[in-house]
């Protein structure tokens, strides 16, 4: 499925540098478009998630609410799943990490890593 949005409705003072980032972190936190109501929470789902994967964000707020208006065709998420999501993503992500040739958490390693 293609990514579809639109951004007739988006202010003339919006960074179009920096929409297309906009654009597919609407993937990632689960909110296809961009509203009055809703950009806070947007731009606090981008930064947990970037905050927990350790990827700089390359927007400010100011960005986001510069794009109210934007419209995608991305699945909405409500919080709660959203924040399983990430949950989910980070374990998967360390455990594989801490798990020995079979399979097991090797707790000595994780134990030297958290110091």
């Amino acid at each position: 499925m293609s990514l579809n949005y639109n951004l007739t409705n988006v202010s003339d003072k919006a960074n179009r540098e920096k929409s297309e980032a906009i654009i597919f972190m609407c993937m990632a936190v689960g909110i296809p478009d961009i509203t009055e109501k809703n950009y806070e929470e947007f731009y606090s789902r981008v930064t947990l998630s970037n905050l927990i994967y350790d990827i700089p964000t390359v927007f400010t707020i100011e960005d986001v609410a510069s794009h109210i208006g934007l419209t995608t065709n991305v699945s909405k998420r409500n919080r709660v799943s959203f924040l399983a999501g990430l949950y989910r993503g980070w374990t998967d992500k360390h455990y594989r990490e801490w798990r020995g040739p079979k399979g097991k958490i090797n707790a000595t390693k994780r134990l030297l890593e958290e110091v």
